[in-house]
């Protein structure tokens, strides 16, 4: 393997924005596990990026320290491999790690343009979004997964961000002049914390998935946020996983209060599985994985059922 040299690195920062205090010696703070959770999450989404590339080119992701006072992560992003030793010149290295950094500025750009919703695949990799057709390769695809690590840890960090009302954005920043390629504001932290599949819907050995968004009559909360919510749907009765991780915060912390035939406008995922003697798909459970909108009924009388702060 080359040796790390200053022309195999590119400086990547990542700045925590808040507001400046009016005076010098007030000391502004932010929660060391918010720090922490975006100083794994970036790395991580590096090397899912860079996992297409050829396999005898490592890219490394190195941290220095940070400076007193500061909201910036400084990192290095340094190529190495055998493939670097039969380039000539700096510009190739250069060029691998700047397209690196390029899918992360899409992946949050596109993010930001679904604002929250699921993706609507139109074609072998392209994505529709609001009549404008975005065509993206398997590596930026695969960071849209939802069970990828990567996808999982960014959408950890921004929820940490989301939780201080004091930040006010997130910005990437490339090179030693720290030009700005990546900026999420803090009103859009909500997109990046749904979980969101990449295909609406799919077959695999006799089970079938596919999400609709629907308005469901509710029948029984849970306040805790992890069991099962019930609801009217389609004439029946069904039970149904709650994953919006936002809206069950909101449950936690009392902001949501649910009165009768209360109904939920969510994205449903319905799982179908195979059944052998009807020869026809059955669907076997359900999981909400966003709620767009509580449509609250107004009693009739003023006492709501369900409150969650008691009498």
């Amino acid at each position: 393997m080359a040796n790390a040299t200053p022309e195999n690195k590119i400086d990547l920062t990542i700045k925590i924005n808040v507001p400046r205090e009016s005076s010098d010696d007030a000391l502004t703070s932010v929660d060391a596990k918010t720090v922490g959770k975006l100083l794994l999450a970036l790395p991580e989404m590096i090397n899912e990026f860079h996992s297409k590339n050829e396999a005898n080119e490592h890219l490394l992701v190195k941290a220095r320290p940070f400076a007193n006072g500061s909201f910036e992560i400084p990192l290095e992003l340094i190529l190495i491999g055998i493939s670097t030793l039969l380039m000539t010149g700096p510009d190739y290295i250069l060029q691998k790690i700047q397209a690196v950094i390029d899918r992360i500025r899409q992946f949050i750009e596109i993010k930001q343009k679904l604002k929250g919703e699921p993706l609507n695949i139109q074609g072998e990799n392209v994505v529709v979004i609001e009549n404008s057709t975005i065509s993206l390769d398997s590596v930026v695809f695969n960071i849209f997964n939802s069970d990828n690590s990567a996808e999982e840890k960014f959408r950890e960090a921004i929820n940490e961000l989301r939780q201080d009302s004091t930040i006010q954005s997130l910005e990437l920043q490339v090179g030693q002049e720290k030009k700005t390629f990546a900026s999420i504001q803090a009103t859009q932290f909500d997109y990046f914390t749904t979980k969101a599949k990449i295909v609406e819907k799919m077959v695999h050995e006799g089970e079938k998935v596919s999400t609709k968004r629907v308005r469901l009559k509710l029948k029984e909360t849970d306040f805790a946020g992890t069991a099962k919510w019930k609801f009217y749907y389609n004439s029946k009765i069904i039970s149904v996983g709650m994953q919006d991780e936002h809206f069950i915060a909101q449950v936690k912390e009392s902001e949501q209060r649910f009165g009768a035939e209360d109904e939920l406008d969510v994205d449903l995922e319905i799982y179908e599985v195979y059944d052998e003697e009807s020869q026809q798909f059955k669907e076997s459970k359900y999981f909400i994985q966003k709620v767009h909108y509580h449509h609250i009924r107004k009693p009739t009388n003023a006492k709501m059922l369900f409150d969650l702060e008691g009498e």
